[in-house]
């Protein structure tokens, strides 16, 4: 056998095998927090079947069912919340990466430099403008240091060039 033929065999062979497969992507996976347990997730998933069903029908019984379990997991979302912190606060000697990780993920916050007012009054948004700004602010409440008038520093260490190291006086 040839090399074209051998290779038009496997060929062959590898798409029959691709079509019956059929490649089918996996579904991901959603994150859920690290705090949801397994009935809070129950409680939770049934509430949105509960608001579905109520927006179908209309149903006045349905309307208190969902009112209910929208109170019942509420609750449960604030209890498991509270158990997990309490959990990690009390890991925190043995495992404060995941203490501090958790306290991060909580307090992410990024802050920016909003528009600037200038000496005449108007808003200033544009960075490099506010970058000016900025830039005479901090220049004119600076003050510079007299360099005249600095003493002298006394020499206390002595450098041996054969040792390598320096020796103290």
């Amino acid at each position: 056998m040839s090399a074209s033929v051998m290779w038009k065999h496997f060929n062959d062979i590898m798409q029959m095998a691709i079509d019956k497969l059929k490649f089918v992507p996996k579904k991901k996976k959603e994150k859920k927090p690290l705090w949801m347990t397994g009935s809070v997730l129950r409680t939770v998933k049934k509430k949105h079947k509960l608001w579905k069903k109520w927006r179908k029908t209309k149903d006045a019984n349905t309307e208190l069912k969902y009112k209910k379990q929208v109170n019942k997991a509420s609750k449960a979302v604030k209890l498991a919340k509270r158990n997990f912190e309490k959990q990690i606060a009390k890991k925190i000697k043995s495992d404060p990466k995941s203490f501090y990780s958790y306290v991060k993920s909580k307090t992410k916050f990024k802050s920016t430099v909003g528009p600037l007012t200038n000496d005449k009054g108007d808003l200033v948004g544009d960075y490099r403008e506010m970058a000016e700004l900025l830039n005479t602010f901090f220049a004119s409440v600076f003050t510079t240091e007299n360099t005249n008038n600095l003493p002298d520093i006394n020499n206390i260490f002595l450098y041996v060039d054969s040792e390598r190291h320096f020796n103290y006086i």
